[in-house]
């Protein structure tokens, strides 16, 4: 399979191309140019902002998996990116999008009326109530 990382540099997205590698799949790490030095080993590099991509950068695969972070002072990119990710990949319907997140936007009971997001202190809400936002 290709897959593609958005986010290769960062947390989870290191941990995601190299365990895309480790199973054989060809893996595209996207990270900023200013990145680069920290791509995952054995990856290919697209060296692009993830609001800079286009559609043709992204036809040739069949996953891309957008582990895109920030600090709290720019959670709502978080909102902006998954837009501008289905904007340019809506002409794809071949390839797949996953997106890391957290659990903010899930039930903590069958009723579904209480979030996750409730039951986390309010100075560490920022990002994942961005995340929430933007899976709405």
């Amino acid at each position: 399979m290709k897959i593609a990382v958005i986010g290769a540099s960062g947390k989870a997205g290191r941990l995601i191309a190299l365990e895309a590698r480790g199973r054989e799949h060809a893996v595209t790490a996207i990270i900023r140019p200013e990145s680069v030095s920290k791509a995952p080993k054995g990856c290919d590099i697209l060296a692009k902002n993830l609001f800079d991509l286009t559609t043709e950068d992204l036809a040739k695969f069949d996953i891309v998996v957008s582990a895109f972070g920030t600090s709290a002072s720019d959670a709502h990119q978080h909102i902006d990116a998954i837009k501008h990710l289905i904007k340019i990949m809506s002409p794809l319907p071949q390839v797949r999008l996953m997106v890391v997140g957290g659990a903010a936007s899930l039930y903590q009971d069958e009723s579904k009326t209480k979030l996750v997001l409730d039951s986390i202190p309010l100075p560490l809400r920022t990002i994942p109530n961005a995340m929430r936002k933007a899976f709405d």
